[in-house]
């Protein structure tokens, strides 16, 4: 599923990115989203999702939201 419908407070891994520029793709790395990297959902709207990240929560817009894939944690 992609990360701009994962429901709130669910525990996601990132499974990959689809359609992304080079440059997202590599500043998202950065920060910490990654295949096989864990995220929180603390908030999913209809402008973007803010998720928690390791110690860090990130806003991404809704754009860069749709192009994250995840699965839920089991």
């Amino acid at each position: 599923m992609k990360l701009l419908v994962a429901k709130l407070h669910q525990t996601v891994n990132v499974i990959g990115f689809e359609d992304m520029e080079p440059s997202t793709l590599s500043h998202l790395q950065a920060l910490g989203i990654y295949p096989g990297g864990e995220l929180v959902v603390l908030e999913n709207a209809l402008g973007g999702v803010v998720c928690k990240v390791k110690d860090s929560r990130l806003a991404l817009d809704h754009d860069v939201a749709d192009s994250i894939l995840v699965e839920e944690r089991l």
